[in-house]
């Protein structure tokens, strides 16, 4: 524990003020010393006492009143808005260095928030979301304090309840648990989706990612029967069966043609391990002030570990971590957003599985790709002839037609070059072809809008030659 290890300034990384201070409390409580508080409206006082200390609303006042204490734990909770004053960072030093036993002075902050003049005198702690438990704790106090909401639900459905509360704050989730039962005072399944559409838009306020329900299984990926076996042998380590205490697989760094589903290959990964997908919007990365693009990778990656086990989609990854050439012109800010992120990747432990697209490798650092960064590199090429008939299948069945009615093996062969999204476009293409006339569609339909298709493939065919001759020595085809 950072307080019996005699460390004289703790900052605690959270927006979870309310929950902090029961922490706090409670620990007070367990070493019997007694628990100050501190706001810059009512100043420093004992912990639910009406009366405060005379006079010590500013924070220099109310620090120098701290060191006229003998002992306690003093919960500064506004100090993060004045550390950048030097009278504040003098009179933290001076408590630093007369530090005493039995004295601790605990605060918010953020990474950002800490002047580097006095990092060296405290330390950090990020204090994690409520686990699962906690979460079940939560529910169960929250339905004893509201007589009024009656609890229909079975423990099936309570896990699934406490599964889409997982990466919420105390307050947050206690919102989710209000607006479930505002309308008919019931606790019951038809709240689980009403609580994951709340999670949804708390997760996506941040506007760094996307929350996806992910329904797509492997059956509507059309062929890669390499990538999909690979996937499922490694699904035991995501569920409750895992006898053998497998660790999580880190993640996958998928390589390949545009349009050929390595995008649809995350979100069916996350239906086959039975756990929710996030998509990491690599557009709203950066930010203008310096850390602050390093920030917000940092925050992805705590928002991930908190919703763990979940798969994190990183799409087209050069565009998240720039060549690290492009440093001397964005003043070393890709350089540090790769350092982060191979950091990250290196050290994680929570069950959060990775999988990065890439279009275009050669926009990546060469040791991004080396074996080790990812349990495996897959290439996802271009489908082939049996391929392109599943795809087709899928396409169609999709689209509530009879596979039996189209002639799937000649058009198949027609589409020599086409990508997975390409022939899912002619599908859709043949679709609107028929709704704006008349009849219904047919091989013949398809084909007349196979003649206005130029693919990927002959456009660019000289990077997908390169791309294809990189793969050949440095991945696995899926």
């Amino acid at each position: 524990m950072l307080i019996v290890s005699d460390n004289p300034i703790i900052a605690v990384e959270t927006r979870e003020e309310e929950r902090l201070e029961e922490i706090i409390q409670h620990i007070a409580w367990r070493l019997n010393l007694p628990l100050y508080s501190w706001d810059c409206n009512t100043g420093l006082g004992r912990f639910n006492q009406n009366s405060t200390l005379y006079n010590t609303s500013d924070p220099v006042a109310a620090l120098t009143a701290v060191q006229e204490i003998s002992s306690g734990i003093f919960f500064f909770k506004d100090l993060k808005y004045y550390l950048d004053q030097p009278r504040v960072q003098r009179t933290l030093k001076e408590i630093a260095k007369k530090f005493t036993r039995q004295k601790t002075i605990i605060f918010l902050s953020n990474s950002l928030e800490i002047p580097y003049d006095i990092q060296e005198m405290l330390v950090t702690y990020p204090l994690p979301l409520p686990t699962k438990e906690q979460l079940r704790e939560l529910v169960n106090h929250f339905l004893a304090a509201t007589p009024t909401a009656k609890n229909m639900l079975v423990p099936e459905d309570m896990n699934l309840i406490l599964e889409n509360l997982r990466g919420l704050t105390a307050f947050e989730a206690k919102r989710a648990l209000s607006q479930a039962v505002v309308k008919d005072n019931l606790l019951d399944r038809k709240d689980i989706s009403l609580i994951a559409s709340f999670k949804k838009k708390i997760i996506e306020k941040n506007n760094l990612i996307e929350y996806i329900s992910p329904d797509d299984n492997l059956e509507v990926v059309g062929g890669l029967s390499n990538l999909k076996q690979w996937v499922k042998r490694r699904k035991i380590a995501f569920t409750d069966n895992n006898k053998f205490n497998l660790p999580p697989p880190k993640g996958l760094l998928l390589i390949g043609v545009p349009g050929c589903g390595k995008t649809l290959c995350a979100r069916a990964i996350a239906h086959e391990f039975g756990v929710g997908l996030i998509k990491f919007d690599s557009s709203k990365l950066y930010r203008k002030y310096i850390g602050e693009s390093e920030e917000n990778l940092r925050q992805v990656f705590k928002l991930a570990e908190s919703l763990s086990p979940v798969v994190l989609l990183i799409d087209e990854v050069e565009k998240v971590l720039p060549n690290v050439d492009s440093s001397a012109s964005d003043g070393g800010l890709s350089m540090r957003l790769f350092g982060t992120f191979l950091s990250w990747l290196q050290d994680k432990k929570s069950g959060v599985f990775v999988v990065a697209t890439s279009n275009n490798i050669s926009l990546l650092p060469p040791e991004f790709a080396r074996k080790g960064r990812f349990d495996e590199i897959f290439f996802v090429d271009l489908p082939d002839l049996n391929e392109r008939k599943a795809i087709f299948q899928i396409h169609l069945k999709r689209r509530k037609i009879d596979p039996k009615k189209i002639n799937i093996d000649e058009l198949a062969k027609l589409t020599n070059g086409f990508s997975g999204a390409e022939i899912e476009q002619l599908v859709l293409s043949s679709l609107y072809s028929v709704a704006s006339g008349s009849g219904t569609i047919s091989t013949e339909i398809i084909k007349e809008e196979l003649k206005k298709v130029i693919p990927l493939s002959v456009r660019e065919s000289e990077r997908i030659n390169i791309l294809r001759q990189w793969a050949s020595t440095n991945t696995i085809r899926a």
